[in-house]
């Protein structure tokens, strides 16, 4: 199956903004985790992470401009929306069975609930 330059495009781009959005907030548990357990590293979640993310970006030297100006068929422009569609359902699944696993397993030291 072959997938357009276009469909890709926005794959990457989607997943970029949800990783932001996921790294932001995780970072804060990362934060309270090492107050609480400095024994352990919680990188993956916290601004080490952050950090080697926002040394590249998924799209080589686009820029916004750039992406702005792509002109897609109605055709391209639905099969797009679908797909950020699907993933940011795939997203919502991922963070609510995070959410089921945390309320489930809870730590035995209480930490602060951030409120978004």
């Amino acid at each position: 199956m072959h997938t357009s330059p276009i469909k890709k495009a926005v794959l990457f781009e989607t997943l970029e903004a949800f990783a932001h959005t996921f790294f932001d907030l995780s970072k804060l548990v990362s934060l309270e985790m090492k107050e609480l357990f400095p024994e352990q590293s919680l990188d993956y979640f916290g601004q080490f992470h952050i950090d080697v993310e926002a040394s590249h970006t998924a799209i080589g030297g686009s820029d916004s401009k750039e992406i702005e100006e792509i002109q897609l068929s109605e055709n391209e422009h639905q099969e797009t929306f679908e797909l950020v569609e699907k993933l940011l359902e795939a997203f919502n699944d991922h963070t609510d069975e995070m959410l089921s696993y945390a309320k489930k397993y809870p730590l035995k030291k209480s930490i602060a609930l951030v409120e978004v």
